[in-house]
């Protein structure tokens, strides 16, 4: 069974054997990447799972994968609660994002 996600700006694929396949980014994409950024305002960031914690980079893809749900929708909605437990308000002013 393969398992693939984003890490950092390459596609990993993850097979049955724990064997890491990689596909690099070309330099359109990565312009592509970077012009989409720019003129749609959004904001991105990386999750980086290492050899160290291979395990737990494939135990989060085995529960979206039995829940449907996407990595992006699940990890902003883990933040959106940790961050409202903590009590951060909202920036008044989001025109510089």
């Amino acid at each position: 069974m393969y398992y693939p996600f984003c890490i950092k700006k390459r596609m990993y694929i993850y097979n049955a054997k724990k064997e890491v396949d990689k596909m690099a980014m070309t330099d359109a994409q990565k312009r592509a990447d970077q012009k989409y950024r720019l003129t749609h305002n959004v904001i991105t960031k990386t999750i980086a799972y290492k050899k160290a914690d291979i395990a737990e980079g494939q135990r989060l893809v085995a529960y979206l994968d039995s829940t449907g749900q996407s990595a992006n929708s699940y990890i902003k909605a883990l933040i959106k609660a940790d961050l409202d437990s903590k009590g951060i308000p909202y920036p008044d002013n989001t025109d510089n994002i």
